[in-house]
């Protein structure tokens, strides 16, 4: 009886949008009906998506927030996804990760661009680092990009430098070269234009640590020694000094490690040697 009264109302749905479907209300209706009473993912997702297609742009406002609350359902609960509005838990739905990204996309991309900062934490969340390092950067390029969640340029570029610096080899892969954009931001022209303050040593440093983890240790000396030469402030002469005597002292420890192993393993083949029987 109640499968065959939600086939009906899903029949009187389609029926009336054959004629009203410029009519957001219809719509609106519809995917509330479908959240209330459905659990299949793609029939919702599809819905949502018919609607967009069938409606203006001009109404798309409409349809973007219980959409965006929909997968809200699913998304991680973090300081900067507190602001989106979740629909209450009625029906459990696993909406898979590439779902939520694709749709996030669209409405990043689409019709909200603030909505990349919220995209990139996503996407920082389910380890995706060379697209939230692509979104950050793209968002420090938008020079009309405003947070909606109070977020400084300096907090975008030390949110940039640290998924760079801890993941190169992804953000590599993302067609990101951290190193070129570090060199731009720091030359004299740009580091005026963007702003960069007191920065300067961090993002040396921070540019110095992308070699390390690349496994690059000359061109990280290069560059440590390139900052010292550069910067004109003590604070960010100190910052980088501190953390190149840190690094040397890291290859060092390094190296006796590797001596001491070696010494070990000719002790033990010696001993070896000197147990096997002459013939």
């Amino acid at each position: 009886q109640h499968r065959r009264r939600f086939k009906g109302a899903l029949i009187a749905f389609e029926r009336s949008l054959v004629r009203m479907n410029k009519f957001p209300r219809i719509w609106l209706r519809y995917v509330t009906f479908l959240l209330t009473h459905h659990t299949d993912v793609t029939a919702i997702r599809r819905t949502f998506d018919r609607a967009l297609l069938a409606l203006p742009a001009t109404q798309h406002q409409k349809v973007w927030p219980p959409y965006i609350s929909c997968l809200a359902q699913a998304l991680p609960k973090t300081d900067l996804l507190q602001h989106i509005p979740r629909l209450p838990a009625t029906n459990n739905r696993n909406i898979p990760v590439e779902t939520q990204l694709r749709v996030l996309r669209r409405h990043a991309h689409c019709f909200d661009p603030t909505a990349r900062q919220t995209l990139a934490a996503i996407c920082h969340h389910h380890s995706r680092w060379g697209e939230a390092a692509q979104l950050y950067f793209d968002m420090l390029n938008d020079a009309s990009f405003v947070s909606p969640h109070g977020s400084t340029r300096h907090d975008l570029w030390l949110t940039l430098a640290d998924i760079c610096t801890q993941h190169p080899l992804q953000v590599k892969r993302a067609g990101l070269d951290f190193d070129a954009i570090v060199r731009a931001a720091l030359s004299p022209r740009k580091a005026e234009e963007q702003q960069l303050g007191e920065m300067e040593g961090t993002l040396w440093t921070k540019l110095a640590g992308y070699h390390i983890r690349s496994g690059s240790f000359e061109v990280a000396r290069s560059v440590y020694e390139e900052a010292l030469e550069s910067v004109s402030r003590v604070r960010d002469f100190t910052l980088i000094f501190d953390a190149y005597v840190k690094f040397e002292e890291g290859v060092v420890e390094a190296l006796m490690e590797l001596l001491q192993d070696d010494d070990d393993d000719d002790d033990s083949n010696e001993a070896q040697i000197k147990q096997e029987p002459t013939s």
